[in-house]
């Protein structure tokens, strides 16, 4: 590598191949967790809705209030830490984006003070924590997500028969 000007070669080439491919699963992995929050939040909104019904049709200590109740309160551990793994992701992502945008510069006219393995090192390092945040996301919310909407569902059912609706089988995956 040169200080003015960047000499094509076969690792410079896979390095710059390799960001692009972290780059494109950081917006992968970034769609993947806004399809999840959304969801979620809808299913809190719609379990909260319910709850209301459920006390007022069975009253406050229902088997189904009480249900519904532990499934917004896990739906909302679920947001709290989405939106954690999320904010954290948005800044990878940008300080990703600036590492690529440099790598592709010659080392003297580089903002960062990095070299090309500096950076190579940043990004690989970057995309392994974001796939360890998601897994541990998925580890710590998923069950309690997927029984969470199988209650509201249930709830549904008993609250509004045959004019209720099922979401368990719509619940995002994060593969």
């Amino acid at each position: 590598m040169g200080w003015f000007s960047n000499k094509l070669t076969v690792n410079r080439a896979g390095n710059t191949v390799g960001m692009a491919a972290v780059l494109m699963s950081f917006q992968e992995s970034k769609n993947t967790l806004n399809a999840a929050n959304e969801f979620v939040a809808g299913q809190k909104r719609r379990a909260s809705g319910l709850s209301a019904q459920a006390f007022a049709v069975q009253g406050a200590s229902s088997y189904t209030g009480r249900s519904l109740q532990q499934a917004i309160n896990d739906l909302g551990n679920y947001e709290r830490d989405g939106r954690e793994v999320d904010e954290d992701l948005d800044q990878r992502m940008i300080t990703m984006l600036r590492i690529t945008e440099q790598f592709s510069m010659p080392r003297g006219q580089r903002q960062l003070n990095l070299s090309g393995t500096d950076m190579t090192v940043a990004m690989m390092d970057s995309a392994s924590e974001v796939c360890a945040n998601l897994a541990i996301l998925k580890r710590d919310h998923m069950d309690k997500v997927s029984n969470a909407v199988t209650n509201i569902d249930n709830a549904d059912r008993e609250l509004n028969g045959s004019s209720s609706s099922r979401a368990s089988n719509l619940l995002p995956s994060f593969g």
